[in-house]
C-alpha cells in the first residue's frame, strides 16, 4: 500500500477500529484472528524467549502470523468459502499471557461472482494493540459462490435471482419476437459454463389477425426449467409476442394465387380491386356462364360464387356480354406450438368481387333494299330482331349477316299473327352454321276492325287475343240482337247474350236501377263489343202506423243502409212486450219482428225510473227485375223500444228447511215478513238441527240478489243472510236467524205432574209455576239467596190418573236435588221428574273454580272428500306441553291441565257450543257446515276433565236422628245404629263440600244407603247404615217430631239447604236434606225435629 493512499485511509476511516463490529457486517464475513507465537513488538529484533504470538482465523481455518526481521507481521489463509467481509481481527498474546485485538481492513473492490484474493492491512493506530509492530497483512484467498445469468440478444447479461426455499434462480428473458424455441441457456458467472434448459409450456394469452391476410399476431409466455444440481434449479419465464403464419391468396384467372387481399376499417379482408374471370362462349347450356365457379385460396379454403344475371351492352361493332358476383367465407387459424392452441383462434373473414365478361360479333338483317336492322343475341346465343313495314304483303324472304361478311343465313318467311295492338306480324326463321337461330319479326302498321252502333262507326282494339270494342253512350232501351264487324274485307256476325247489365239500390226502399251492359261475342273469332245500358224499376215501399202518414225507411249516404224506428211498444212484469214488429206494404205483406236485448234503467226528469228494453234487427230485402232477372238486396234496419215502470222491491221473504232424507223438499218456514225489517229470528224444533236451510223469496222485476250466505253461529244457529241490489242506491241486506228448541223438551206420556208450583218466602202456601214448566220438561233448578228462606214447594197431579212416589236425594255443596216418580195407573208408564234447589254464595266448590280454557282449533290441512262433506279428521285433547293428542271415541276423559281441540277440513265453517252437563264433565257440540252450505252435522262429545279435588271422594262423618255414629271411619263403610222406632228415624251424612262432591241418600225402611260421587261424577263410595230398635231411646225425645210419610202424596221440600254461614259453621254438624222432610198422612209437611232447627 502507498504512504498516499494510506493516509487517505486513515482520514476516512478513522475510528473504524472502534466500531469493528458495524464495519464487519458490511459487504462479507468478519475473520477474526488471535496470536499464538511471539515476538519483541520493537523495531524488528526478536526475543523468542518471551513467547510472543499472533493469530488469525476466518471460518474453519486458524492461521498464524509471522514478524519478520523488519518488524512486519504477514499472514495467508486459504480456501475461505464465501465473501471475504470488509474487516479481519488480529489477536496478538503478549509473553505474559496478555492479549490484545486488532482490525485489519481490505481497501480494494473484490468480484463477488468469481474466486480471487484480498489483502487486510491494520491501520497504524491499531499496530500499537498488536506488539508495536511495524505492519500487519493477511493475504486472504476466497471461494466465490457459484451464481447465474442468462443473456439479452445484445449479449448483455441478465442475472438470475436466488429463492433460497425452493434452491431455485428465477429470472425473466427478454421477449421472444418469433416463436419461442424449445429449449433455453442460462449461464454461470463463475465458470461461463452454458445450462440448457427445457421448455415446459408455451401459453397463449391472446391471438388476433394482424394487416397481412393469413397472417396473426401472437402473445403468450413461455415457461422454461432445468438444474445443474440439486440446490441449483432454474425457472425462466419469457413473455412471446410475435407474428405467426403465412400470407394467403387466391387464385387468378390464370390458375395462379397472386391475387392479394387488404384488411378494410371492419376487421374483414377484400382485393385490392375485383378479381377478372371469362364467360364461356360455347353454344348450348354452358354458353355465356361463368369460367370460374369457386373462388379458391392459397391456404386449400374455397368457397362457392354467387354469380348475379348477364347482362349485355355494344362496343364498336361487338357485343359484350358481362356478369358480375361475389364471394365470402371465412376461416379460423390457431398457433398449434402453443399448450392452449384451442382457447384462441385468429378468425379472418373474407369477402370479393368478380367480373366475367364475352365478345361477340354483330350480325344484320337486310329486311328491304333500304333497311338493315341489327339482330341482337339472348344468353343462349340466339338472335332476334323486329321491325315495321308498310307492307300490304309480306316478302317471301331476305337476308341475315355478320358485320364483317364473314357468314350470311336466308331467311324464310315462317307464319303470321296478330300483335297486342291488332297488327299483323310476318316472322322469319334461320340458323347460322353454328347451330345459333335467327328469328326477324315485321309488323304490317295498318290493319284494323269496326263495327256500326246506332250508325256511329266504332273501331276494335287488340288485346290478348281477342278483338273488343265499347259504346259510350248509353242506350235507354234494349239492343238488336246481332251487330257485324268487319276489316275492310271479311265479316263477322256478333251475337248478343241475353244479359242487359248489372242492378244495384236506390235511395228509395223498394227501388233498384239497371245500369249495366249489354255484351255482343263471336267466341270463334274472339270478338267481343259492349252496349252500356241503365233504367229504374220497382216502388217505394212503406208500413202502416199509427196516425194517417206511413212509416218510411231513410238511407245513410255513407253505408248505404235503410232505417226506420217502430211504434214504442209496452213491458209486462215479466219484460215481456207486447207487438214490436211493422208490416210492409208490398205484395208479400213482410212482416219484420225486432228482438229485445236486455233490460236497462232510465230516470225521468220527474225522477221516475223505468224498465227499458230496445233493440234492433238488420235485413236485406230483395228486389228483382222481371225484365232481366236481375236482383238487388237491400240492407235494412228497424229499431224498436219496450218500456215500463221500474220494480226493484223485495216482495216476499221466508225460510226453507230441507230435511237430509228428502232434500229436494223445500219446507217453507214464515218469518212474518215486513219489507222494511231487515233481521228476523224464527225457532225451530230441536230435531230441525241437522237439517239444511236457506232463504226463499220473491223479487221485483228489476230486483237483484246475492247467493244466500249460511253460517253457523251460537249454539247451532244458522244465520242466513242475503244482499238485495248490491251496490246500488237501494241496497239492503237481510238476516234470518234460526234457532233451535231446548233438547230437553221429553215426547208426551200419560205419567206426568200437572206442575210444579214453588213459595221462595218459605210459607207453606201454594206459590208460583217454577219457570220453564212443560209437562214434558222433567228436569227443573230453581235459585235462592244465600241468606234467603228454604222455599215452599208443591208439585201437583191428577189423583184419579196417577200416583207419585218420592225418590231420591242428591246432596252437594250449594244444592239439593229431590225426584219424584210418577206412575200412571192405567198404563204403568211411569218417568221420573225432578227439582234441584240451589242456594246462592260467595265462595265457590273446586268445581264451581274450574273452568276449561277455550276449545282449540287445529289448522286444517285435509280437503273434505267433496263438497257436502261435513265430517271431522279428528278430534280430542292439547296437553299442557302443547301436544295434540287424538281421541277415537266420544265420551272420553281429560287429564289435569289439557283442552279439547278438534281438527276440520278445508273449506267448512265451525261452530263450538260447550256446556256444562254435571260436574266436571262438559258437552262439546261442533257444528260442521260443509263447503257447499248444505246440510250440517252435529259432533256431539262428552268429555270429564280431571283434577285431584273433584276426583276425590269420602264422608267425614254419619248422623242418626241427629247424632253422630260413635266410631266412624271413613273408610269403613258399613255401621249399625240403634233408634227408638226403626219406621221414623233421620240420617244425615258429613263430607267436605269444598270439594264438589255430591251425596246421594236411599233410605227403605230400617237400611239406608248413602252414595258419595266426586265432583267429576268418576269417584264413587257406598255407606251402608241399618238401625234396629232399642226402647231405652224412647225417652231421649229423638225423633218425638218424626211422623209417618204418606205414600201418595208429595207435599212439600220443607228445608232444602240452609245458607252458607250455617254450613259452613256446621260442615261436621248435622246436614239438612230433602231425606229428613216428612210429612204427615194428610200431605202436610210435619214440623222439624229439634235437631233440624238453627
Amino acid at each position: 500500500m502507498s504512504e498516499t493512499k494510506q493516509t487517505v485511509f486513515r482520514k476516512t476511516v478513522a475510528g473504524m477500529a472502534a466500531t469493528a463490529a458495524l464495519l464487519g457486517t458490511m459487504g462479507g464475513t468478519a475473520i477474526t484472528a488471535s496470536a499464538v507465537d511471539g515476538g519483541t513488538g520493537d523495531s524488528g529484533t526478536t526475543a523468542p524467549e518471551k513467547k510472543e504470538t499472533w493469530t488469525v482465523k476466518a471460518g474453519d481455518q486458524t492461521a498464524d502470523l509471522v514478524k519478520d526481521k523488519d518488524g512486519n507481521l504477514l499472514g495467508t489463509i486459504t480456501g475461505y468459502q464465501g465473501i471475504p467481509g470488509q474487516y479481519i481481527t488480529i489477536t496478538y498474546t503478549a509473553a505474559d499471557g496478555t492479549t490484545k485485538t486488532a482490525n485489519a481492513y481490505r481497501y480494494s473492490e473484490i468480484n463477488e461472482r468469481k474466486d480471487g484474493t484480498v489483502t487486510y492491512t491494520v491501520p497504524d493506530s491499531g499496530l500499537k494493540d498488536l506488539g508495536g509492530v511495524k505492519s500487519a497483512n493477511v493475504t486472504v484467498s476466497y471461494i466465490a459462490p457459484e451464481t447465474f445469468y442468462l443473456k439479452d440478444s445484445d449479449g448483455k447479461q441478465i442475472p438470475l435471482t436466488y429463492d433460497a426455499a425452493s434452491k431455485t434462480w428465477n429470472g425473466t428473458a427478454p421477449a421472444a419476437t418469433s416463436a419461442p424455441g424449445k429449449t433455453y441457456t442460462v449461464y454461470s458467472y463463475k465458470t461461463d459454463a452454458p445450462i440448457n434448459l427445457t421448455r415446459d409450456s408455451l401459453t397463449a394469452k391472446s391471438i388476433d389477425t394482424t394487416d397481412v391476410f393469413g397472417v396473426f399476431h401472437v402473445v403468450g409466455t413461455a415457461d422454461y426449467s432445468g438444474q445443474k444440481d440439486a440446490s441449483n434449479k432454474f425457472h425462466i419465464t419469457q413473455p412471446a409476442d410475435y407474428q405467426s403464419g403465412d400470407e394467403i391468396k387466391a387464385k387468378d384467372q390464370a390458375g395462379k394465387y397472386t391475387v392479394q387481399f387488404v384488411k378494410q376499417a371492419d376487421g374483414s379482408f377484400k382485393p385490392a380491386s375485383p378479381i377478372v374471370t371469362a364467360l364461356s362462349g360455347v353454344k348450348g347450356n354452358s354458353l355465356n356462364t361463368p369460367l370460374v365457379k369457386q373462388l379458391e385460396l392459397s391456404n386449400g379454403n374455397s368457397v362457392s360464387i354467387n354469380w348475379g344475371s348477364l347482362s349485355s351492352s355494344q362496343v364498336g361493332k361487338d357485343h359484350i356480354f358481362s356478369m358480375t358476383g361475389s364471394a365470402s367465407g371465412g376461416f379460423s387459424l390457431v398457433e398449434e406450438t402453443t399448450d392452449n392452441a384451442k382457447d384462441f383462434k385468429a378468425t379472418f373473414k373474407y369477402s370479393a368481387q368478380l367480373t366475367a365478361s364475352r365478345t361477340e360479333t354483330k350480325w344484320f338483317a337486310a329486311v328491304s333494299k333500304d333497311k338493315n336492322i341489327e339482330l341482337t343475341p339472348d344468353e343462349n346465343g340466339d338472335m332476334t330482331a323486329s321491325t315495321d313495314m308498310p307492307w300490304s304483303n309480306a316478302a317471301k324472304s331476305f337476308t341475315a349477316a355478320t358485320v364483317d361478311g364473314t357468314e350470311n343465313v336466308t331467311l324464310k318467311l315462317g307464319g303470321k299473327t296478330i300483335n297486342d295492338k291488332g297488327q299483323q306480324v310476318a316472322t322469319y326463321n334461320g340458323t347460322t352454321n353454328d347451330g345459333r337461330t335467327i328469328t326477324v319479326n315485321v309488323t304490317v302498321a295498318n290493319y284494323k276492325w269496326t263495327a256500326k252502333v246506332d250508325g256511329k262507326t266504332i273501331q276494335f282494339t287488340y288485346k290478348d287475343g281477342a278483338w273488343t270494342a265499347s259504346v259510350k253512350d248509353t242506350h235507354k232501351a234494349s239492343p238488336d240482337k246481332t251487330l257485324t264487324a268487319t276489316d275492310g274485307e271479311t265479316k263477322v256476325t256478333l251475337n248478343y247474350d241475353g244479359v242487359l247489365g248489372t242492378a244495384s239500390s236506390t235511395s228509395k226502399f223498394g227501388v233498384i236501377n239497371i245500369n249495366g251492359t249489354a255484351n255482343y261475342k263471336n267466341d270463334e273469332q274472339k270478338f267481343k263489343l259492349d252496349v252500356p245500358v241503365n233504367y229504374d224499376y220497382g216502388k217505394l215501399v212503406t208500413y202502416d202506423q199509427d196516425g194517417d202518414k206511413p212509416g218510411e225507411f231513410t238511407q245513410d249516404k255513407d253505408s248505404g243502409l235503410f232505417t226506420t224506428t217502430a211504434p214504442t211498444a209496452t213491458l209486462d212484469d215479466q219484460d215481456k212486450p207486447d207487438d214490436v214488429s211493422i208490416t210492409l206494404n208490398d205484395s208479400e205483406k213482410t212482416k219484420i219482428t225486432v228482438p229485445l236485448g236486455e233490460k236497462q234503467q232510465t230516470v225521468d226528469e220527474d225522477k221516475t225510473r223505468h224498465a227499458v228494453r230496445t233493440g234492433s234487427i238488420e235485413g236485406e230485402y230483395k228486389v228483382t227485375d222481371p225484365a232481366s232477372n236481375l236482383y238487388v238486396t237491400q240492407r235494412y234496419k228497424v229499431d224498436a223500444t219496450a218500456t215500463r215502470t221500474w220494480n226493484d222491491s223485495l216482495l216476499s221473504l221466508n225460510v226453507l228447511e230441507r230435511n237430509p232424507e228428502n232434500p229436494k223438499e223445500n219446507i217453507p218456514v214464515d218469518i212474518k215478513f215486513d219489507a222494511q225489517t231487515h233481521d228476523y229470528t224464527v225457532e225451530r224444533p230441536y230435531e230441525s238441527t241437522n237439517n239444511g236451510f236457506t232463504l226463499g223469496y220473491k223479487l221485483g222485476a228489476d230486483a237483484t240478489v246475492t247467493p244466500v250466505s249460511v253460517s253457523v253461529g251460537a249454539n247451532g244457529t244458522r244465520i242466513l243472510t242475503m244482499t238485495l241490489n248490491k251496490g246500488k242506491d237501494t241496497e239492503a241486506t237481510y238476516t234470518v236467524t234460526v234457532k233451535f228448541a231446548s233438547a230437553d223438551i221429553k215426547a208426551d206420556s200419560p205419567a206426568k205432574l200437572t206442575g210444579i208450583y214453588v213459595n221462595k218466602t218459605g210459607e207453606n202456601v201454594q206459590g208460583q209455576l217454577v219457570d220453564g214448566w212443560n209437562p214434558n220438561r222433567l228436569d227443573y233448578t230453581i235459585t235462592v239467596g244465600e241468606n234467603d228462606p228454604s222455599p215452599y214447594v208443591l208439585p201437583t197431579f191428577d189423583k184419579d190418573a196417577v200416583d207419585v212416589h218420592p225418590g231420591k236425594v242428591t246432596q252437594t255443596a250449594d244444592s239439593v236435588k229431590q225426584e219424584w216418580v210418577v206412575v200412571d195407573k192405567a198404563s204403568g208408564a211411569s218417568r221420573t221428574y225432578s227439582l234441584t234447589v240451589v242456594r246462592e254464595h260467595s265462595w265457590k266448590t273446586a268445581v264451581e273454580e274450574f273452568k276449561p280454557a277455550d276449545p282449540i282449533a287445529q289448522k286444517t290441512t285435509v280437503d273434505p272428500e267433496n263438497d257436502s262433506d261435513a265430517s271431522l279428521v279428528s278430534h280430542g285433547y292439547v296437553t299442557k306441553d302443547g301436544t295434540y293428542v287424538a281421541v277415537d271415541k266420544d265420551d272420553y276423559q281429560i287429564p289435569e291441565g289439557a283442552t279439547f281441540s278438534y281438527e276440520g277440513k278445508t273449506g267448512q265453517s265451525i261452530g263450538v257450543v260447550s256446556q256444562l252437563t254435571t260436574g266436571m264433565t262438559y258437552q262439546y257440540t261442533v257444528t260442521v257446515l260443509p263447503k257447499d252450505m248444505s246440510f250440517p252435522q252435529q259432533h256431539v262429545f262428552t268429555v270429564t276433565y280431571i283434577t285431584a279435588k273433584t276426583n276425590y271422594a269420602s264422608l267425614t262423618g254419619i248422623l242418626v236422628n241427629g247424632k253422630k255414629i260413635e266410631g266412624f271411619n271413613p273408610d269403613k263403610h258399613e255401621y249399625k245404629v240403634p233408634v227408638n222406632r226403626a219406621d221414623q228415624w233421620m240420617v244425615s251424612p258429613q263430607y267436605d263440600k269444598l270439594t264438589g262432591m255430591s251425596v246421594n241418600t236411599d233410605k227403605n225402611g230400617a237400611d239406608a244407603v248413602i252414595t258419595v260421587t266426586s265432583g267429576d261424577g268418576l269417584t264413587s263410595v257406598q255407606y251402608k247404615v241399618h238401625v234396629y230398635e232399642n226402647p231405652a231411646l224412647a225417652a231421649t225425645g229423638v225423633n218425638g217430631a218424626i211422623v209417618g210419610i204418606s205414600a201418595v202424596i208429595l207435599a212439600v221440600i220443607a228445608a232444602i239447604v240452609m245458607g252458607i254461614n250455617k254450613l259452613l259453621r256446621r260442615k261436621n254438624g248435622t246436614d239438612i236434606n230433602a231425606a229428613d222432610i216428612a210429612l204427615d198422612d194428610d200431605g202436610k209437611p210435619a214440623q222439624d225435629s229439634e235437631e233440624k232447627k238453627d
